[in-house]
């Protein structure tokens, strides 16, 4: 029954045979695309080294982390006895008496029983396995929920806050206008996304659109005074701004990549490289101790993605600003048509994709994406113009029209 004590004096919970079936399923499959990946990022003609740093660590780290998950879907077992709380899994075993433990909070992953003394490990206990009504109705039953006790501790600190507003009036009525702003601002950066994707006219409006959001929460993030947050924390008190953040850039990745071919990405990463780091500084020093780290694990971990989700931002940004707002006249060329494809993504886009031969003076093949119109129309082995601009931050771009 949910909620009821452990009638047994030990009980053991291995992982729920639905999820032990999907991984398997699915984790083989998966190891084998990153190693294939891997195979052609290190048998590519050139080989490109800036491919092969980002690609190799990722594809290598992904295959570790699916064959660790297959083991440890074998080995993990947790263990209620009547006096204490046992995980075992490929990394060892943790356990805690129950009268060490102070509480336990919970995400949609996880649930974490925490103990009093600060300097014992918390158990981290996975979502998944099974009978999850009967241990989990346990652990609810026996012990405080931290997260509604610190929900309530935060919400008073909160509105406490003089930073927020000299009276309790003023403090409520500026923290309430604030929650306002930040939905309407999230609310906007899903519609922004939507038109970016399904509907981008008037072009420059909406991909100016999908760049500016971000900056604008960004702005109010330093001007709230740590009332705002970046990332949204599940029960928080505090507004976030996250879905500004995190949308709107999405879209516009999405958006640059089957409308723009550039050809030479020097310039991309000179600015990427310049403003990441400087943005990086800016959050950092103006999130008030958002992004502080307990320890040294933490900042290799929270840094470095923070820099990697800034600097796609600024990357495709700037390939955005370059393309948009290019006046420069064409030069043209005239280059062969090798191949047609069309590429169709798992989430339901297409890309109608066209190989040309040597042109001017690049000596190599060139992919370009073209509308479908143009790909019904283009045959193989016809002539077709290339069309080199400038570009507006100076990074050089083509596409095509018929002859």
């Amino acid at each position: 029954m949910l909620g009821c004590p452990i009638s047994e004096n030990r009980k053991e919970y291995k992982t729920a045979l639905g999820w032990k079936i999907f991984i398997l399923i699915g984790a083989p499959p998966l190891c084998g695309l990153f190693a294939w990946l891997s195979y052609v990022t290190l048998t590519a003609d050139p080989l490109n080294w800036i491919v092969v740093l980002i690609m190799m660590p990722i594809s290598v780290g992904m295959i570790i982390m699916f064959v660790f998950g297959i083991i440890d879907m074998f080995i993990a077992k947790l263990i209620i006895s009547h006096n204490s709380i046992q995980k075992i899994n490929i990394r060892g075993s943790k356990e805690l008496q129950f009268q060490e433990i102070q509480g336990i909070k919970s995400d949609q992953n996880y649930v974490y029983v925490h103990p009093k003394d600060k300097t014992q490990k918390i158990i981290k206990i996975s979502q998944y396995y099974g009978k999850k009504n009967e241990w989990y109705g346990f652990l609810s039953s026996r012990f405080q929920d931290i997260d509604v006790e610190e929900s309530v501790k935060e919400e008073e600190k909160l509105y406490d806050d003089q930073t927020y507003g000299r009276t309790s009036e003023e403090r409520f009525e500026n923290i309430s206008r604030t929650k306002q702003i930040t939905k309407y601002l999230n609310y906007s950066a899903w519609a922004t996304a939507a038109w970016l994707w399904f509907y981008p006219r008037p072009y420059e409006i909406a991909t100016m659109a999908g760049i500016i959001l971000p900056v604008i929460g960004l702005f109010l993030v330093f001007r709230s005074k740590g009332l705002i947050k970046i990332i949204d924390v599940e029960n928080s008190s505090y507004p976030s701004l996250s879905t500004t953040f995190s949308i709107p850039p999405i879209a516009l990745m999405i958006r640059v990549l089957y409308d723009y071919d550039v050809l030479e990405y020097s310039n991309v990463w000179l600015y990427t490289l310049l403003l990441t780091p400087i943005i990086l500084l800016m959050i950092l020093k103006g999130t008030k101790g958002e992004f502080q780290v307990k320890n040294k694990l933490e900042g290799i971990i929270i840094y470095p993605f923070l820099a990697i989700t800034i600097g796609l931002f600024t990357f495709f940004s700037s390939i955005t600003i370059n393309c948009t707002f290019d006046e420069s006249t064409p030069e043209k060329f005239e280059a062969i048509v090798i191949e047609k494809e069309v590429s169709k993504s798992n989430k339901g886009g297409t890309r109608y994709l066209l190989t040309l031969g040597p042109w001017g003076t690049v000596t190599e093949e060139t992919e370009v994406s073209v509308s479908k119109s143009q790909f019904e129309r283009i045959e193989d082995g016809s002539s077709i113009n290339v069309n080199l601009k400038k570009g507006f931050l100076e990074i050089p771009w083509i596409y095509v029209s018929t002859i």
